[in-house]
């Protein structure tokens, strides 16, 4: 099954869309609590979301397919998330537009959504 993700800045959500079927909103999942300013989004090879936030305890947040919410990113390790991406060793790259910095986030662990230790700051 394809799926469409879209990141609302507006609405502080990230939707979920079964294609073809996203012609109506109410379709998406929701991810993320209220209120909260998505900055990127990024899936890995384990269908598991991973979603910058600009407020929360956590500056990244790991959603599984069901949309539960499975790990995150705590802001004493990156603390202004701006963007994301995952490379094929199961590395989060996590952008930090305020430190200046880019931050790689071991997250091939066990599957579980488990954001891993290592941390690489560049």
């Amino acid at each position: 099954m394809d799926y469409l993700y879209l990141a609302s800045r507006s609405q502080g959500r990230v939707y979920v869309y079964t294609i073809p079927d996203f012609l109506v909103r109410n379709s998406g999942t929701r991810l993320g609590g209220r209120g909260r300013t998505t900055m990127d989004i990024a899936r890995d090879s384990g269908s598991r979301i991973w979603v910058a936030v600009g407020d929360g305890d956590y500056s990244v947040e790991c959603y599984a397919p069901s949309g539960r919410m499975v790990a995150g990113v705590e802001r004493s390790l990156v603390p202004h998330a701006a963007g994301v991406t995952i490379d094929g060793n199961g590395i989060l790259w996590v952008s930090d537009d305020v430190e200046s910095m880019i931050y790689g986030i071991d997250v091939s662990g066990p599957g579980d959504g488990s954001a891993g230790t290592g941390s690489d700051k560049r």
